[in-house]
């Protein structure tokens, strides 16, 4: 019996070190995410109400943080930290990051048969991003063709959402829908008319940051044609907007 119990006493290291690296390591990193996520959730307060984009960087480096301390087999905790990242992204101006970053989530998300809740999340924060990249160049005087695609990007995700959500009888269709007539409106209005309307806060924090010419390096690598030197001004549907944003994505 002695030599059972000092067997069992000598034992208990040996199970306090399997526990410390093994489920405890695991709960210990998850504890650490949780902190930081709330960190970053609490800066994201402050960048909401100062909508300053230094604010908004503080709040994309916590949501990487909390990424790093996240264990990387919680594919979807993961997801979900990477989407905060990219819509905090989003409103700090770097919208051509953020579409990237956003795509390549929206594709993970399908290919991981994550929740159609999240994946609608992610295709929503996608959309806004384009239709505030396509502002954003359409002030830059960018290339037709350039804000047109993601205009028309923006107009098809915004499209499958309301229609989605409407199958299902969702309580965010009537936004969809909103943001679906705001995003074919924008891209009716002539150029004159979108220079002296306020910013959508999608598009607050991008002017300045080259979007077009980030936007047309991509396409260059991508080996996309037509992307040319059109001007703004041969813009379709000149003449047929109102002056008046439109109502919906940024209001």
């Amino acid at each position: 019996m002695r030599k059972y119990l000092l067997l069992a006493w000598l034992l208990i290291p040996v199970i306090i070190i399997a526990v410390h690296y093994g489920p405890g390591r695991k709960y210990r990193s998850m504890e650490a995410a949780t902190h930081q996520i709330k960190h970053a959730e609490e800066l994201e307060i402050i960048a909401e109400t100062s909508n300053d984009p230094d604010d908004w960087l503080h709040v994309v480096e916590a949501y990487r943080q909390a990424l790093v301390l996240t264990p990387p087999e919680n594919k979807l905790a993961a997801s979900r930290i990477k989407l905060a990242a990219a819509r905090a992204q989003m409103y700090e101006g770097e919208l051509v990051e953020a579409i990237t970053e956003l795509e390549s989530l929206l594709q993970d998300a399908r290919m991981e048969d994550f929740p159609t809740g999240h994946q609608n999340d992610i295709r929503d924060t996608l959309a806004r991003s384009q239709f505030g990249a396509a502002w954003v160049m359409r002030l830059e005087g960018a290339g037709t063709d350039l804000w047109t695609k993601q205009a028309e990007n923006a107009r098809q995700n915004f499209r499958l959402l309301a229609e989605n959500a409407m199958k299902t009888d969702n309580a965010a269709a009537p936004d969809h829908q909103k943001n679906l007539e705001a995003t074919i409106r924008m891209t009716q209005m002539d150029a004159s008319i979108i220079k002296g309307l306020p910013l959508p806060r999608e598009a607050e924090n991008g002017q300045g940051k080259g979007v077009g010419d980030k936007m047309g390096e991509a396409g260059e690598q991508e080996g996309q044609e037509g992307i040319g030197p059109t001007q703004e001004g041969d813009a379709r549907g000149k003449g047929a907007g109102q002056g008046e944003r439109p109502e919906g994505v940024g209001s």
